[in-house]
């Protein structure tokens, strides 16, 4: 068979997703009678049909119709008496004809109109199913086929699973087919494929589903043990998917690695409740073991999903499944178990895959499955009683719901938290700083991203994270990755971590001489400072021989971290940008050699890389693009620090409304943790929690910051509200980005005494952060605390439109003063 994955014959990628088992309930040839017949539904022609003579059918002579499901999981019911698209059309084909007339008509072997060829369960590209024009088969299989179409009046991709003919016609899977269709539509979660419709054509019965980019889990895992932290960015999603369903009184069933897709974006679904039911349904009874075996015997042991008297498949069936008792949720938490154990060890909890050894491990109730550290004795003991609770053969002794196996696993995460317990002298939440190395305990929401970028460090000697204003790209890198590697790694890594600024070769030579990294040194004069800088700005190649000279003599791995990459675009000459751009493109050189940049930049500066071509084709050769987390990440963001401190929120959907509220904001985590730190402020801490009525007092998540910093305004005289506003005019780039000034700059634009004063206040209302950089105050770095004020204070917007004309001006020329002044005024 041909290995192509363009070839139509070839299973390809996605025959491991979808098709790894036998589809939802099975195929009705007819909407069903009974349970979803006494709703209410909205039985219409489809919209897609006219009665236009130039209409043609490509249905033939049998029944076609659809069920389309909306995002509550209700549904609309239309019987389709043709399929036609644009093409059919006397238009369209004018539009053909066209190309035609320049080319000439496709005499290619194999090529053949659009349909269902005759005696063969395959459509060609072009057929159109419903609205669905089919584009291309990805896979087939003994039940049926998966093909990637395309959504004509949506336009978007979907993969579409059909029946083959003959499974389609059993009429014993017809109601269970639609009733269960119609309950995974109703999941809408985000952990869990998306069921778009559900019908039948010329007699096949088929799904429409999202279409998923990434891996099976099945991949992942081949060859290879998985470390703990990466098995739990995988499982805990799974569970929670689990949770939804058996919220909605849905067992899977079928649960198993060939049914996780893992995205591309790192985020997880759960693929295929083919087998899944719904608790207490009819067919809650218990296996027929005889029948079991039976089944075992005829198909050789084999141990594919089975829709029979076994319903599952073997290596993942607990032990009801194998007729012990009856199949309720507590199979779906074995199966979980079954992969969490895979994925430690590469090996199954019995040792063997054997169709009949399984039935019989099964069956010996008194006899436990070994334990994960019987095969690996490194795993730490919270995980393994946590999958031998999972794998009790006696179901009374499971986890009695998911919810209790997710908060498990969650404390067993060794990147959840550094190991100490939060007290409630710790601010949980930094408000609109960036979170620190410090900060690790309580930096939650990007654990997939994390073991993600560490895995590509192994690759590449140069990264970038990029991502818009507000993502928490240096919160990622301070509070993720660092931490995490330090925590994994066996030798400890030497960070140097950096911010270009107006001086990016001074701000290079202050970490690395001052102990911005691991090492230390004893060179801590300004004057050592001045020459290393102006060594590396004549001779940017050096700094990249310093690097690997530094690794080498401390046998430690060396990362740069350079936060804030953009600053090199909108506060420095490009010049310099150049010459710094050059040192940092040949220190990230040889992934071979323990020495990695890392940068840190906003998305919309990225075409700006590409006036360096060597550092462009460096930073996109596995570029991390880090977008705001999604909803299930911002609401651990939150919740779960307040939970080490042993808070709650008052209304769980308080949580919900702010998550809600900033669903579409790039900056969203920076807004939330500024609205959680103001009513962790103004906790009630007799009944430790954060209030409703405090955050309806400060205007949700949208008034918070406005209010806040309106309200410190407030509180100064005239003559400081004055000096404020000439402070954030020139703490804003023409570019509308965050400008750096000095101490000292200040200092001569107001006054030492009114700068002292204004530069206090804002830096405790945390809307200014204040850095120290050189050994004297004047040095000391000042700046807006974080884009979102820009983007939010309605004041600061005000006063920035006031002097718009002549912002970028004035820019110019005070650049050019600075550089006038550096040169000793020539």
């Amino acid at each position: 068979m041909s290995k192509n994955p363009n070839d139509p014959q070839s299973p390809g990628k996605f025959r491991q997703t979808i098709m790894g088992a036998s589809p939802i309930g099975g195929p009705p040839p007819l909407p069903p009678k009974g349970p979803m017949s006494e709703q209410e539904t909205n039985l219409q022609p489809s919209e897609d049909l006219d009665n236009d003579e130039e209409t043609a059918a490509a249905g033939g002579g049998e029944d076609n119709w659809v069920i389309s499901f909306n995002s509550d999981g209700s549904h609309n019911e239309s019987k389709v008496q043709g399929q036609s698209g644009i093409s059919d059309s006397r238009l369209g084909q004018r539009v053909i004809d066209g190309g035609k007339q320049k080319f000439g008509s496709a005499t290619s072997p194999g090529a053949t109109e659009p349909g269902f060829p005759q005696g063969e369960d395959v459509y060609t590209a072009g057929t159109m199913v419903y609205k669905y024009e089919i584009i291309k088969l990805l896979g087939r299989g003994g039940m049926g086929a998966v093909y990637v179409a395309h959504d004509t009046k949506l336009g978007r991709k979907v993969a579409i699973k059909f029946l083959n003919k003959k499974i389609s016609a059993k009429a014993k899977f017809r109601q269970r087919f639609m009733i269960e269709a119609q309950a995974t539509a109703k999941l809408n979660h985000e952990n869990v494929v998306t069921i778009y419709d559900v019908g039948e054509f010329q007699g096949s019965s088929y799904l429409v589903l999202e279409y998923l980019e990434g891996s099976p889990l099945t991949k992942i895992m081949k060859g290879r043990k998985l470390p703990a932290s990466q098995a739990l960015h995988y499982i805990i999603p799974v569970a929670k998917a689990l949770g939804a369903a058996h919220a909605k009184g849905i067992i899977h069933r079928d649960l198993k690695p060939d049914n996780i897709y893992v995205m591309k974006d790192g985020g997880v679904k759960v693929l295929d409740f083919g087998l899944a039911k719904m608790i207490d349904t009819a067919d809650d009874t218990q296996v027929d073991k005889a029948q079991l075996a039976r089944e075992i015997a005829a198909d050789g042991g084999q141990g594919l999903t089975k829709a029979g008297a076994i319903m599952g498949t073997y290596a993942y069936m607990s032990p009801e499944q194998w007729g012990v008792a009856k199949v309720d949720l507590q199979s779906d938490i074995f199966a979980l178990g079954v992969i969490l154990f895979e994925m430690l060890t590469m090996e199954h909890p019995t040792g063997t895959r054997a169709a009949q050894a399984l039935a019989d491990a099964a069956g010996s109730l008194d006899i436990p499955y070994r334990s994960v550290r019987d095969v690996d004795p490194t795993i730490p003991q919270e995980f393994s009683d946590v999958i031998a609770k999972c794998l009790a053969k006696r179901k009374q002794y499971r986890y009695p719901d998911v919810n209790e196996l997710i908060k498990d696993l969650e404390q067993a995460d060794p990147n959840a938290s550094v190991g100490r317990r939060l007290t409630e002298t710790d601010a949980p939440y930094p408000g609109l700083s960036s979170f620190q190395e410090r900060d690790a305990d309580k930096f939650f929401g990007r654990d997939m991203e994390t073991a993600r970028f560490i895995a590509k460090m192994s690759q590449n000697a140069l990264l970038a994270v990029i991502g818009p204003s507000g993502a928490g790209k240096s919160s990622f890198i301070r509070a993720g990755v660092i931490p995490a590697i330090k925590r994994q790694g066996r030798k400890p890594w030497d960070m140097i971590v950096i911010r270009p600024g107006r001086d990016p070769f001074a701000a290079l030579a202050n970490s690395l001489l001052r102990g911005g990294g691991s090492s230390t040194v004893n060179l801590q004069s300004a004057k050592e400072e001045q020459q290393l800088a102006h060594k590396l700005q004549k001779e940017p190649g050096q700094l990249g021989t310093l690097l690997r000279a530094r690794a080498r003599s401390t046998g430690h791995p060396v990362m740069l971290f350079v936060d804030q990459f953009e600053e090199t675009f909108t506060l420095v000459n490009f010049e310099e940008a150049s010459l710094f751009n050059t040192a940092l493109s040949g220190a990230g050189e040889d992934p071979e050699i323990p020495v990695r940049v890392v940068l840190a930049m906003r998305s919309d500066f990225l075409d700006r890389v590409a006036e360096f071509p060597d550092l462009m084709e460096k930073v996109t050769r596995d570029v991390t693009i880090l977008q705001a987390p999604n909803s299930q990440g911002l609401h651990d963001a939150i919740v779960r620090p307040a939970q080490l401190i042993g808070y709650a929120f008052e209304d769980p959907h308080m949580v919900e409304e702010m998550v809600n509220s900033l669903r579409d904001e790039p900056a969203a985590l920076p807004l939330l943790q500024f609205t959680a730190s103001k009513l962790w402020e103004n906790r009630d801490k007799s009944r430790k929690l954060l209030t409703r009525r405090v955050y309806e007092e400060m205007g949700g998540v949208g008034g918070a910051l406005a209010r806040h910093a309106d309200a410190v305004l407030s509180g100064m005289t005239t003559q400081d509200q004055t000096a404020v506003k000439r402070l954030f005019q020139r703490l804003v780039t023409s570019d509308g980005t965050r400008a750096v000034i000095t101490v000292s700059e200040i200092r001569a634009i107001m006054g030492q005494e009114v700068a002292a004063r204004i530069l206090k206040t804002l830096a405790l209302a945390r809307l200014l952060t204040v850095s120290n950089i050189g050994e004297h105050g004047e040095d000391a770095q000042v700046e807006i605390v974080h884009e979102s004020l820009i983007a939010r204070w309605q004041t600061l917007k005000r006063w920035l439109e006031e002097d718009n004309e002549n912002a970028a001006m004035l820019q110019q020329l005070r650049e050019a003063a600075k550089q006038w002044d550096l040169r000793s005024r020539p």
